[in-house]
């Protein structure tokens, strides 16, 4: 698997985020057996599986004798053994084979791509990072090079046309043709591209009290490697020299931070370098909607719209909280168990639950009593114990 610098996981398929399914078959688990149901719950492929996966352009991933196979809509096997396996994108999907070697394989299970890698990502804007040796390179749905390998980190997939890489300490982006964005001497990567701008640290001389002194200013660059976002002011104070990079731009807001005496200031900010007012935390959930900390003594957390106007609050602060998706978002509680609540912090579906993922056409993943399974937004679950 591929190790990233920039706390990103090996390259694995996760349950966390369930891709899109065209065929309406719900995996689903009777004791420790996977076989696949409607959506009402009726068994339509019998549990014969060690583990089972969702369909996507009308093949599934299932487990059986500790290997991965890719079975029809039929349920018949058309591809494996496998060690693992990722996700379909553009019609290929990355797999492991017995011999620890990665290849790209079709929907009719066939390998397409005539090269064996170390390791392999998924694609993503049809380019995916592959592993030659000790080195990543990048490759386009044809197995042809687009960067050669020669890079030793990297982010896992491009995101509006670029990806974030590492070698020798020295980080970069690269263009969707392996070509590096040309950013002067004094400019540094700071965070991924999203929406069309990437975080960089820009290294300034600064004269203080009679002295040049070096200082390290987060700004914001466009896709031609032009600064676009600097000089932040809010309330008559320039914020320049202090903020510090927290997320990337999702749904036209990014997240910073100031210190202060008790720790930090969480700000949004778009792309007007209008600043929200400050928080004591602050998270980007997605669906045009955010989290915010109102206070620091006694904190309330609110799920806030993208004009910042709170739609509730939360009765039981949570302590972790996930991504939002089809009107439910992932909370839990101080005792360690996950629910759902709505976007107005309205809990829907209890905590009963010691992990979850995202709600992906009407169902996510869940883990209950050490199991695994999965539940419809309804909060059906769609395994049983016998």
């Amino acid at each position: 698997m591929i190790k990233y610098t920039f706390g990103l996981a090996f390259f694995i398929y996760s349950f966390l985020t369930i891709k899109a399914q065209e065929v309406q078959y719900i995996p689903y688990r009777i004791a420790n057996k996977w076989g696949y149901s409607d959506t009402s719950g009726k068994l339509i492929l019998e549990a014969n599986f060690q583990s089972a996966e969702f369909f996507k352009d009308g093949v599934a991933f299932v487990k059986k004798d500790s290997f991965y196979y890719l079975i029809n809509i039929k349920g018949e096997i058309i591809g494996g053994e496998f060690l693992q396996h990722g996700n379909y994108m553009h019609g290929l999907c990355p797999v492991q084979l017995t011999n620890g070697m990665y290849i790209y394989i079709n929907t009719l299970g066939n390998m397409a791509i005539k090269f064996l890698y170390k390791a392999a990502e998924d694609f993503s804007e049809e380019r995916a990072i592959v592993k030659i040796g000790l080195k990543l390179g990048i490759i386009n749905t044809k197995g042809e090079w687009v960067k050669e390998p020669g890079f030793a980190s990297s982010s896992i997939y491009y995101k509006g046309g670029f990806i974030m890489t590492e070698f020798n300490g020295n980080y970069n982006y690269l263009n969707k043709q392996g070509k590096v964005l040309v950013l002067p001497s004094n400019v540094s990567c700071a965070g991924p591209f999203s929406e069309g701008l990437a975080a960089v640290y820009v290294k300034k001389e600064v004269l203080e009290k009679g002295k040049i002194t070096l200082h390290y200013m987060l700004e914001f660059i466009d896709t031609t490697g032009a600064i676009v976002l600097d000089s932040f002011i809010n309330d008559g104070t320039d914020y320049s020299e202090y903020i510090n990079y927290v997320s990337d731009f999702k749904n036209g807001k990014a997240i910073i931070k100031v210190s202060n005496n008790m720790g930090f200031d969480f700000f949004f900010i778009d792309k007007k370098k209008r600043f929200s007012p400050a928080y004591s935390a602050a998270q980007n959930i997605g669906d045009s909607l955010f989290i915010a900390a109102f206070g620091f003594f006694k904190p309330r957390i609110k799920i806030i719209n993208k004009n910042l106007f709170p739609l509730g609050v939360f009765d039981e602060n949570p302590i972790q909280i996930g991504e939002m998706s089809e009107g439910l978002v992932g909370v839990k509680n101080s005792m360690g168990f996950w629910g759902f609540a709505s976007s107005n912090c309205k809990i829907l579906i209890p905590y009963i639950y010691s992990k979850v993922g995202i709600f992906y056409n009407s169902f996510s993943w869940v883990i209950k009593q050490d199991k695994e399974g999965y539940i419809n937004s309804s909060g059906k679950e769609f395994f049983r114990e016998e």
